[in-house]
């Protein structure tokens, strides 16, 4: 029973996907392009990772989700929910490990993993929902995974209730490569297109990611990926500026200066509860 607005976003994908950035193919002929679905997220060599397609977008951010990855240090037996999982690539690498996961997205690109079920010989649950409304009852899962998707929720203090709510007492929830706004930047991203086809494509800052999560009781701590903005190599450049010589020290100036200015520039990180 999805909102009004659940329903123009869905309709607003379906539009996007035909736009030349959007998925790279019809969902109906993702048989044609197994091979490729299966290089998620590294990609190779096809003209699909060479062109301006989420498929390109996603081999290029593959570094924050491997960072993700062994931040959370799986053990392969938590119960394990992905939002916004699309054609669950993400959830595939985590039911590779031998967790027990579940996929949840609003669009159709859902039946896209069989590639992953029946190539890979693992299995995940699939249910279209809305990440404000969660289907589960309390304390479902050990760990939650956002990748670059809760940018897009309607009400992002609901959307940390509901994930904490389904969280057991001792759960993490991370997210992966989601944009952060820098004070000065405006709250619309994404291009026109997608402000027309209604994707909610949204910037928030730090401290409203921080104050959203604190209100569902959730503890968090922030580790930087760098934006064109901020570069790791900018950083580099300005700290042997300072002649900081010793890799000691020189890391230590880095993370100062990111947490300096984390919260004014646009960036992203990730954020583990």
């Amino acid at each position: 029973n999805p909102s009004l607005e659940v329903k123009e976003q869905q309709e607003g994908t379906t539009k996007h996907e035909m736009a030349p950035w959007g998925l790279p193919f019809n969902p109906q002929d993702s048989a044609k392009y197994k091979k490729q679905i299966l290089a998620l997220p590294d990609g190779d060599n096809s003209d699909i990772f060479k062109k301006e397609t989420s498929f390109r977008s996603i081999a290029e951010s593959a570094h924050a989700f491997y960072q993700g990855l062994s931040l959370l240090e799986l053990s392969g037996k938590e119960k394990l929910l992905d939002l916004g999982a699309d054609i669950c690539w993400s959830t595939n690498k985590f039911a590779e490990i031998g967790c027990q996961c579940v996929a949840l997205d609003i669009n159709y690109h859902l039946p896209v993993s069989d590639v992953y079920i029946y190539e890979n010989n693992v299995y995940f649950e699939r249910i279209r929902a809305d990440m404000d409304y969660l289907p589960f009852i309390d304390r479902s899962f050990d760990v939650v995974v956002n990748m670059t998707s809760i940018h897009h929720a309607t009400d992002l203090k609901r959307t940390f209730k509901e994930i904490a709510r389904v969280l057991i007492s001792s759960g993490r929830v991370i997210l992966i490569n989601e944009p952060v706004r820098g004070i000065f930047q405006s709250k619309e991203i994404g291009r026109k297109i997608e402000k027309e086809l209604n994707l909610n494509d949204r910037g928030y800052t730090l401290w409203e990611y921080y104050s959203a999560a604190k209100k569902a009781g959730l503890r968090m701590s922030f580790e930087p990926g760098f934006s064109s903005t901020i570069s790791s190599n900018l950083i580099k450049r300005i700290s042997k500026s300072f002649l900081i010589k010793p890799p000691q020290l020189a890391r230590l100036f880095i993370k100062l200066i990111t947490k300096i200015t984390m919260p004014i520039f646009p960036c992203k990180v990730i954020m583990i509860a």
